[in-house]
C-alpha cells in the first residue's frame, strides 16, 4: 500500500462498515463513532485511513487494501520467520505483511519488498539475528522506520528515504547485527539501482 494514494469510495466504506461493526458490539460509543465516521469521509488518501481504526482489536484493519483486494483481519495473517543460513531467501512483491516478523541471517541474505505489499498492521515489528549476512528491506515513501538494532562491527544504512508519512504504517527493527548489515532503501534508492540494470 501507497499511503499518498487518493481513497476511493469504495476505501472508506469498507473503514466504515468497521465502525459499524464496533459501534454495533460496544467497543464504540456514539459519539465516538459519529466522530470517526466523520473523519472516514473526510479522508483523501489510503493514509489518512489507517489510525481510524487502529485501536478496535479484532476488527478486520483500516489499512486500505485497493485494487479490488478483499479487507484482512490481523489475526488472519500468521507471523512471518525467515531462515537464510549461507543461502538469500526473497518475499514476494505483492505480499500481506504480518505485525511480526523474526529473520535469522548466517552468511546469507533475506530480502523483503514492502513496495507493492498490503500492511494489516500500522506497527510492524521485525526482529533480526544476523551473523556475517544482510538484511535489504524496499520500503515505498510515506512508511516510518524505527531502527532500535543493535550492530556490531556491522552496519545499518538508510539509502533514499523519504520522511514518514502521518498515518502510514511503521517498521520498528530490534535485534543484534554482527559483522553484517541492514540497508533500508527508500523508492528512490530503488529506482536509481533500477536505472543502473540493479536488480532492486
Amino acid at each position: 500500500m501507497q499511503p499518498s494514494l487518493r481513497a476511493s469510495d469504495a476505501d472508506r466504506q469498507r473503514v466504515a462498515d468497521v465502525l459499524s461493526d464496533a459501534y454495533a458490539d460496544g467497543r464504540l460509543s456514539m459519539d465516538e463513532f459519529n466522530e470517526r465516521n466523520d473523519a472516514v469521509w473526510a479522508s483523501k488518501t489510503l493514509g489518512e485511513l489507517v489510525p481510524i481504526t487502529a485501536d478496535l482489536g479484532g476488527a478486520p484493519a483500516t489499512v486500505a487494501v485497493g485494487a479490488g483486494r478483499p479487507l484482512v483481519r490481523v489475526d488472519d495473517v500468521p507471523a512471518i520467520h525467515t531462515y537464510a543460513i549461507m543461502s538469500t531467501r526473497s518475499q514476494p512483491q505483492d505480499w500481506v505483511v504480518p505485525s511480526a516478523i523474526s529473520a535469522v541471517v548466517l552468511m546469507g541474505q533475506a530480502d523483503y519488498d514492502f513496495r507493492r505489499a498490503t500492511f494489516v498492521s500500522p506497527r510492524v515489528e521485525i526482529n533480526v539475528g544476523v551473523l556475517m549476512g544482510s538484511i535489504v528491506l524496499s520500503v515505498p515513501d510515506g512508511v516510518g522506520i524505527i531502527d532500535k538494532t543493535v550492530c556490531i562491527m556491522g552496519s545499518s544504512e538508510f539509502k533514499g528515504m523519504t520522511p514518514a508519512a502521518p498515518g502510514a504504517p511503521v517498521i520498528e527493527l530490534s535485534g543484534l547485527v554482527c559483522m553484517g548489515s541492514i540497508e533500508i532503501r527508500g523508492a528512490e534508492y530503488s529506482t536509481f539501482l533500477q536505472r543502473l540494470g540493479i536488480k532492486a
